[in-house]
């Protein structure tokens, strides 16, 4: 098995590579894992399935499961590429757009905005709390599970490659289950030392300010948020997920139902420069909707002055069209498409599955810390995991797994 994964990994995803690689010697461990991963023990392709939903008012709420509050509905139309004879006759919703949003400012409410402070945004506590009412209320048992952790947490793992910036996660090792999480006290750390400036605050704002245009909502108070909570087999791993949905076509659950929002600078020409900034933004989105099953996305064209532009509508075929059309490029003859993340994704999976064989005890937890690091060399660069010593473990597992759910997993053994 490989001590790391270095983004080199990325020349042999291509599938030209794969359709002749063949059952490899041993000794070249690199080939030996991605033929067993992706070739020899390789599963169908799993559609994610949504177990349960929820809504929450504020940070502090239990999560209120079944209940489709928090869900905005979206406020554009999205064609469904159908053609329809009557067109004359398709109305539009006189709630929804009624009124014009292109023009609309980006930054309003902008002076009342309070940014969550991390340690919400990352934390597992509702997740938990999913896996408990799922064990009590819909019959499911641990042993339903194996990964647990946010679609944020494997969205940053997805980003690693085209991001290509340090980066690091705890994977704790636990009575059989895997808990994964973004270590975010470095981001802490660095927002401390240099705190973000005006325009950086109002990018972000401007972009979580975009749910509330779309969606025809103007209350600086409609904070009420839903969640949906996904089951997806990676390669036989099975990973439990939740994910923060911004809004829907139709006020009701259902992966195919729900939207991912963008927002982007209005691209003022083509360069090379430009179109490879919205690609990158474009293949994250496709990773952030790939996870979640999710069909649509809708991105939001901003003006310097955070004024709303233009509006555009994609389904995930078209942005996976877009981005394999002109991917991300890593070196002469080597490039980061749809398929290829996917694949390196596969492989990571199955790479912080396998250490768990390398495990003494299994019902005590341990703790590894996941590291990207740059090197000089870019395709040299790489994933590694390292063993944290027993007394920063224990520390990392208390503060990411609540007394109250250790109860709960130890009572169910």
């Amino acid at each position: 098995m490989i001590d790391k994964i270095k983004l080199s990994i990325f020349e042999k995803l291509n599938t030209k590579y794969l359709n002749s690689l063949e059952e490899p010697s041993y000794d070249d461990h690199e080939d030996a894992f991605i033929y067993n991963t992706l070739l020899k023990d390789a599963s169908t392709d799993i559609t994610p399935e949504e177990w349960l939903h929820f809504s929450k008012a504020d940070t502090e709420d239990e999560p209120a499961f079944d209940d489709i509050s928090g869900l905005k509905k979206l406020a554009i139309h999205i064609p469904d590429g159908t053609k329809k004879k009557h067109t004359r006759k398709k109305l539009k919703d006189p709630e929804c757009e009624s009124h014009s949003i292109i023009g609309s400012c980006m930054t309003l409410g902008f002076d009342n905005y309070q940014h969550p402070k991390l340690a919400d945004i990352y934390s597992l506590k509702d997740l938990f709390k999913c896996v408990e009412h799922l064990v009590q209320e819909k019959n499911h048992s641990l042993q339903d599970f194996k990964i647990l952790t946010l679609r944020r947490h494997l969205h940053l793992l997805l980003k690693v490659p085209i991001r290509k910036q340090s980066i690091q996660f705890h994977v704790i090792y636990w009575k059989g289950l895997i808990i994964f999480a973004y270590d975010w006290e470095p981001e802490a750390q660095y927002k401390k030392q240099n705190p973000p400036n005006g325009i950086e605050r109002l990018l972000q704002y401007s972009g979580m300010n975009f749910e509330n245009i779309v969606c025809g909502d103007d209350s600086a108070d409609y904070k009420s948020r839903y969640y949906s909570v996904v089951n997806h087999t990676v390669n036989g791993v099975p990973l439990l997920y939740c994910a923060e949905i911004d809004c829907a076509i139709k006020s009701e659950p259902g992966l195919c139902n729900y939207v991912e929002l963008k927002t982007h600078s209005k691209s003022a020409d083509d360069k090379i420069k430009t179109v490879n900034k919205l690609n990158k933004k474009l293949l994250e989105a496709y990773c952030q909707n790939k996870l979640v099953g999710c069909q649509h996305l809708v991105m939001g064209y901003r003006t310097l002055d955070f004024k709303l532009a233009s509006i555009k509508t994609f389904k995930i075929g078209e942005v996976a069209n877009i981005v394999n059309n002109d991917p991300i490029f890593l070196k002469h003859g080597c490039a980061i498409n749809t398929k290829g993340i996917f694949r390196w994704y596969q492989l990571v999976i199955q790479w912080l599955v396998f250490q768990e064989k390398n495990l003494k005890n299994q019902d005590e937890a341990t703790v590894y810390r996941l590291s990207f690091d740059r090197e000089d060399e870019l395709m040299d660069s790489y994933l590694s995991l390292t063993k944290v010593d027993k007394e920063e473990s224990a520390m990392i597992f208390n503060s990411t797994v609540p007394e109250w759910f250790q109860t709960f997993v130890i009572s169910q053994k």
